[in-house]
């Protein structure tokens, strides 16, 4: 099942507040334990939900793109999809794409972070769940706390 990113992040409003009404109505009822321990637990679901839903960015052109959201475990011309840390990349270009990290600061590669080429046609699963820069330049810098930070980029027109 394939959601828009919208819809998904209204479900994950409605599941919120869901968990705060069984909190409420727990300590409503005197048992406001019990309905802690629930609404902890549920609240670390919605968590584990939203971080490992994998997301669908499909390319349609060097300027146009759309975002969903892999609810269920399905498959993308001929790729099976599953949970996790990931984006599914479909380039319905005629150009390659190139999905590749921009450090700032002192952050240095890790062993993990590849750059990845998409061809014409082709659905290749990247690691994170969200791309920071989808078919735009990247800033030059930018604010970090700490030792600095890594950024994601896909970009398209790629020549190889």
């Amino acid at each position: 099942m394939i959601v828009s990113e919208n819809t998904f992040y209204i479900i994950v409003g409605v599941l919120v507040l869901i968990a705060i009404g069984i909190y409420l109505y727990f300590r409503w009822k005197g048992k406001s334990v019990s309905g802690s321990w629930i609404t902890l637990i549920m609240l670390m679901v919605v968590f584990f939900v939203y971080l490992y839903t994998p997301r669908k960015l499909v390319v349609e052109s060097c300027e146009n793109y759309t975002v969903e959201v892999i609810l269920l475990p399905t498959q993308i011309e001929d790729v099976n999809t599953s949970y996790g840390y990931k984006s599914y990349v479909v380039n319905n270009t005629s150009n390659t794409l190139s999905f590749e990290y921009v450090y700032y600061g002192n952050n240095v590669p890790k062993d993990n972070e590849v750059s990845v080429f998409i061809e014409p046609g082709e659905v290749k699963s990247v690691r994170g769940s969200k791309i920071d820069y989808i078919l735009s330049s990247p800033d030059s810098n930018i604010r970090v706390k700490g030792k600095g930070a890594t950024k994601t980029v896909l970009s398209c027109d790629v020549e190889q």
